[in-house]
Order: structure tokens, then C-alpha cells, then sequence
């Protein structure tokens, strides 16, 4: 059986960000993640990076806009597009836009998505953490990776 998204984590969080109708985010994050196609991109990728968020020992590992990409950040999932990332930033940032969100934040989560592009290293310490728990998968047990 697959896993499932946590919604009382998610309402958690929204509570955090003041999160204008977060089931609403939620169920369509929830149906994004149960696509079909997904073999890897999946709920359970979504709740092993949580996993790690919480035992990260970084500065920003309680900073709750990490933990609202890390949910958005493969919810956009095309195996034959090159725009994942871009399109999937789009639905987190307009979700925080409708929430009255300042622009610093929305750029943040924006950029944060973006890095799970894994193009260029990193140097800000928010875009590195969310890099090592996206890629944590490559520690894994071999059983895991496989």
C-alpha cells in the first residue's frame, strides 16, 4: 500500500504560514503525489524528506518556508518535461501569494524548488539543506535506493 501525505502535519504548518485554505492545497498536493506514473516522486519521498527535516541539526531546519517547499517540491511530475521544478514552484508560490504572503518569502520558496534542480552547488545555507534532504535518498540503504 502506498503512503500517504500526513494532513495534520500539513495543517501544522499551514497554521504556521497562515495558509488560506490549506485543505485545498493539501487535497491537490494529495492527488499529485498518488499520480500513476510516479515510481520515486511520490508521498513517500515527500515524508522521507519531512523525516529528515526533523532530525537536520542546521540553522534553518525549523524555518517552516524549508518545510512548505520540501511539500511542494516535486508535486509538478512529467517525466518527459524539463519544467517540474519551475511549474511546481508556481503552485507553492501562488498558494502563498493568495495567503497574503510577503514577496521575500514567496521568492525564497521559489528559489528553494528551483535548487531541487541540483544545476550549481549551493551557498545559502536554506538552498543547502533543502539540496542534502532532497539527495538524502543517496545515502540510503542499497535495498531503499534500489
Amino acid at each position: 500500500m502506498k503512503e500517504t501525505l500526513s494532513g495534520s502535519r500539513w495543517s501544522e504548518l499551514s497554521t504556521r504560514l497562515d495558509i488560506v485554505k490549506p485543505l485545498v492545497a493539501f487535497r491537490w498536493m494529495e492527488s499529485r503525489y498518488r499520480e500513476r506514473a510516479r515510481r520515486y516522486h511520490d508521498a513517500r519521498h515527500i515524508n522521507e524528506c519531512l523525516r529528515e527535516l526533523d532530525r537536520a541539526q542546521h540553522p534553518e531546519a525549523s524555518n517552516p518556508l524549508v518545510e512548505y517547499a520540501l511539500w511542494f517540491h516535486d508535486a509538478v511530475y512529467n517525466t518527459f518535461s524539463k519544467h517540474n521544478e519551475e511549474r511546481s514552484a508556481d503552485a507553492a508560490v501562488q498558494v502563498l501569494e493568495r495567503s497574503g504572503r510577503p514577496p521575500s518569502d514567496c521568492a525564497l520558496v521559489r528559489a528553494l524548488i528551483l535548487t531541487t534542480r541540483h544545476g550549481v552547488q549551493q551557498v545559502e545555507p536554506p538552498l543547502q539543506l533543502l539540496v542534502d534532504i532532497d539527495l538524502a535518498i543517496l545515502g540510503a540503504s542499497a535495498d531503499r535506493y534500489a
